[in-house]
């Protein structure tokens, strides 16, 4: 797939904002490790493949 990115960890945190169409969804390829952990913005365009 060359159109997308992809990030590979476990969900450590999903924040919901209020009145807005999105959530941040924080992976972490270590999860006890904050160096490893990438935000990600979650909206009707996300594509999860796995749980």
């Amino acid at each position: 797939m060359s159109c997308c990115s992809y990030t590979i960890g476990t969900i450590v945190d999903i924040s919901d904002i209020m009145n807005q169409p999105y959530k941040f969804i924080t992976i972490g390829k270590v999860p006890g490790d904050i160096y490893t952990y990438t935000r990600l913005v979650y909206s009707e365009e996300t594509i999860i493949l796995d749980h």
